[in-house]
């Protein structure tokens, strides 16, 4: 029995700890990695640098050139480049605007113009925030995420979207402020 807890003891093995991570960015660059996934007919327009509906600069901007009829999301493959852990928890937080309510769903008298929006992080999604569709102000997300899957892959993107969300051709999406925290356990 010594010799069998004496190798147990000898052969543990000791996990390192990583040291957090932090990516933050007030203007989002064109440099930066994010592109639009699953967009009808990759018909999409990204440009950086803009001016958001409230008159202030430093936006991202994505156009969709087509109504939507699925699932769409902006993504970025490279940020976070290996730093991914099973049990790490990422906090993203970010402004944004959905301009032009009209251009956000259907119109029809049960569309109320909010637009649930979500953050994707290591094979998991965040909470659903709602964001008003045409607001004159931008509606500020945060929240945190723990990763079941070591994905590079973070989205920021609309949640559980239904037919009556869906973004008509011409619907804009503006991000600015981007932070994105790791920490490890």
């Amino acid at each position: 029995m010594l010799g069998l807890g004496n190798s147990l003891t000898q052969n543990s093995v000791k996990r390192e700890i990583r040291e957090d991570f932090t990516y933050t960015e007030e203007v989002i660059g064109s440099g930066d990695g994010w592109e639009a996934y699953s967009v009808l007919n990759d018909n999409y327009t990204l440009l950086y640098n803009q001016t958001a509906p409230d008159s202030t600069d430093g936006w991202m901007k994505l156009t969709l050139n087509e109504t939507q009829t699925d699932f769409w999301t902006l993504q970025n493959l490279t940020l976070l480049n290996g730093r991914v852990e099973v049990g790490s928890t990422a906090t993203i937080s970010y402004k944004i605007f959905l301009d032009t309510a009209a251009l956000w769903g259907d119109d029809s008298e049960n569309d109320d113009d909010v637009i649930l929006w979500q953050n994707f992080y290591g094979g998991e999604v965040g909470a659903n925030t709602p964001v008003t569709a045409g607001s004159a102000t931008h509606t500020s997300i945060s929240n945190s995420i723990s990763a079941t899957l070591t994905t590079n892959t973070i989205q920021l993107r609309q949640g559980l979207y239904q037919a009556k969300d869906l973004p008509l051709a011409g619907a804009e999406v503006y991000i600015k402020d981007l932070s994105i925290s790791i920490t490890y356990t």
